[in-house]
């Protein structure tokens, strides 16, 4: 965890738990994880945090697909107001989401350009870190998701 330099900043713990369908490193992970997991996920029920809250297993699984294909996710004001977030998931050599890294700032700090900043830096990141765990991209089936055992 990094604190930002700037007064205004987002208050984190380390070891908080938020919920994975309304969070960037909750839905960063649970894109590539297995379907058991989402449908766990949606059983348990999409509680609304804010307006923009994903509350729904279609709205979620489209989320999900985009996740994938970009290879980050953003949580813009769905978990709290006010709050927007990039993340993308770390791999095992297993090619297993083990963790995210995310970045974090007031909403009102952003335009299109820092998002897109945003995006790149925690995926250049996260794709350093997956590779030194072992991790090998082209292991990836074309829908994103990692291959299932049989």
């Amino acid at each position: 965890k990094v604190e930002s330099p700037k007064r205004i900043r987002m208050h984190s713990e380390i070891g908080m738990h938020n919920p994975l369908y309304c969070t960037g490193v909750g839905k960063s992970l649970l894109a590539f994880s297995p379907p058991a997991l989402v449908d766990e996920v949606v059983a348990e029920g999409l509680h609304p945090f804010t307006p923009r809250t994903i509350t729904t297993r279609e709205r979620l699984l489209e989320e999900l697909a985009k996740i994938r294909k970009q290879g980050y996710a953003v949580d813009d004001e769905e978990h709290e107001p006010d709050v927007f977030c990039v993340a993308a998931p770390i791999f095992d050599h297993r090619d297993e989401p083990i963790a995210s890294i995310s970045i974090t700032v007031p909403k009102w700090r952003l335009n299109e350009e820092r998002v897109a900043e945003m995006a790149k830096l925690v995926v250049e990141a996260t794709a350093d870190i997956s590779r030194e765990l072992g991790h090998n991209p082209q292991t990836r089936k074309s829908d994103g998701r990692r291959p299932q055992a049989r």
